[in-house]
């Protein structure tokens, strides 16, 4: 029973976590991906995890000012399907993942994987969309 109990909190815990951090899932990713390439063409560890996140920030800043000063609604909605498209693929492996270690059916963990990754994908566009603050007026 206590089994059960640590299971369920920490499927939860691991759902608030990709909740939380949806958003991210692209520039983190085009971090490790700029991060590897440096090492791999010799850089160094450092450097690479240095570039790595000096890219990962600045794909994050070009979504955040695309969406702060664009009002383009083709480009707004381009992306945040770019931004979007990473988050939903991870809620889906993540749960996928997750509900296998308390499911026995397979279909069921695909129905539950799909659910999340539309919840996911949807708590990230809503991040994305939603201005952080309210412009003060003169």
């Amino acid at each position: 029973m206590f089994g059960v109990l640590l299971l369920l909190v920490g499927i939860g815990a691991a759902c608030a976590l990709i909740y939380n951090v949806a958003v991210y899932a692209l520039p983190f990713a085009v971090g490790v991906w700029v991060g590897f390439s440096v090492l791999h063409w010799g850089g160094g560890p450092i450097l690479g995890i240095v570039i790595g996140l000096l890219a990962g920030g600045m794909a994050y800043g070009i979504g955040e000012q695309i969406f702060e000063r664009s009002h383009s609604v083709p480009l707004r909605l381009a992306t945040a399907i770019i931004f979007v498209a990473p988050a939903v693929y991870v809620g889906y492996s993540g749960t996928l993942q997750l509900s296998a270690l308390a499911m026995s059916s397979s279909f069921w963990e695909h129905v539950l994987a799909v659910i999340a990754a539309i919840s996911v994908g949807s708590t990230a566009f809503t991040r994305l969309v939603t201005p952080r603050y309210i412009p003060a007026r003169m």
